[in-house]
C-alpha cells in the first residue's frame, strides 16, 4: 500500500500502549498497546481518537507479528482507512518526536516524490526510494533509522455529527442504511448510502421530501440539495462538515 499526496493531508497524533482480547477499545488505546509492547512508534490521525475497534483474538503483540497486528486494525477502523512505514533517524538527545512534525515530514516526501510509506512485498522504502531487503538492510543500519507507522483515517462514512445548514445532525449507516436527526424543525432522515452518494427522505412533522448528500475526498465535508414531496421549486442547499466520527 502507498499514501499519496491527497491522503496525507490531515494530521496524526503520537501514541503508545498493549493488547488484549475482543473488546471494544479506543483506536488510539490499541495504537498505544502496540508501541508499548514492541517499541515501534504509531501515529493515528485526530480524526479516530472517539473511534473504538473491536479485534478479536488473543494473539500477543511482539515485533515479529506487529505488522499482522496493524493490518488487523485497519479492518477494525472505518472504510478507506490505511497505513504508511517510515523509516527515521531516533531524535536527538532529550528531544521528543512531535507528531505535527512526522508528519510535516511525511508530507514534505509526498510532496517531492508523489508517495510515502509504500509497503509493497520485497521492498523496503527510504526516502522514498524502494529498495531491496538486502540493500535496505545496510542501509538502515548504517543511519540508525528506526520504523514509523503512521495510520490515516481515510474517508470514512457518514456516521458521526456534523454541522450542517439546517442545524447539527447525528447519522448512523447499518450497512448502507443510514438514519439520522438534525436540530431543525426536529427533523428526521432515513435512506442509503452507496459510495459516497447518500440518497434520503428528510421529514419535519407533516412535511418532507428527497435530498441526496455527496461526500467529500477526505469525508470531513458533504454538499447536497434538498426539496420537497409536493411542492414545484428548485432544490435548496445543504452542506455540512464533519464535528465527529461518532454520532
Amino acid at each position: 500500500m502507498k499514501f499519496y499526496l491527497g491522503t496525507l493531508f490531515g494530521f496524526v497524533v503520537l501514541v503508545s500502549l498493549g493488547l488484549a482480547r475482543q473488546e471494544s477499545v479506543l483506536a488510539t488505546e490499541f495504537a498505544t498497546s502496540l508501541t508499548k509492547a514492541t517499541g515501534i512508534r504509531v501515529y493515528v490521525d485526530p480524526r479516530l481518537d472517539d473511534e473504538r475497534v473491536t479485534l478479536k483474538g488473543e494473539q500477543s503483540i511482539t515485533a515479529g507479528n506487529f505488522e499482522d497486528h496493524m493490518k488487523r486494525f485497519m479492518k477494525a477502523l472505518p472504510p478507506g482507512a490505511d497505513w504508511a512505514k517510515l523509516h527515521l533517524p531516533p531524535p536527538p538527545a532529550g528531544k521528543e518526536w512531535r507528531a505535527v512534525d512526522v508528519f510535516a515530514y511525511a508530507r514534505a516526501h509526498a510532496q517531492l516524490y508523489g508517495t510515502v510509506g509504500a509497503t509493497e512485498a520485497d521492498t523496503v522504502e527510504i526516502l522514498s526510494q524502494k529498495l531491496p531487503p538486502d540493500k535496505a538492510k545496510g542501509v538502515v543500519e548504517v543511519l540508525n533509522l528506526k520504523p514509523v507507522y503512521i495510520v490515516l483515517a481515510g474517508r470514512g462514512s457518514c456516521t458521526g455529527r456534523w454541522n450542517t445548514t439546517y442545524g447539527e445532525m447525528r447519522l448512523v449507516v447499518t450497512r448502507g442504511r443510514v438514519t439520522g436527526t438534525y436540530t431543525s424543525g426536529m427533523g428526521k432522515i432515513e435512506g442509503t448510502l452507496t459510495g459516497d452518494i447518500m440518497r434520503f427522505r428528510w421529514i419535519e412533522g407533516a412535511s418532507g421530501g428527497p435530498g441526496v448528500f455527496m461526500l467529500s475526498e477526505d469525508g470531513d465535508s458533504f454538499s447536497g440539495r434538498w426539496g420537497y414531496d409536493d411542492i414545484d421549486q428548485e432544490p435548496g442547499p445543504w452542506t455540512g462538515t464533519r464535528i465527529s466520527r461518532t454520532p
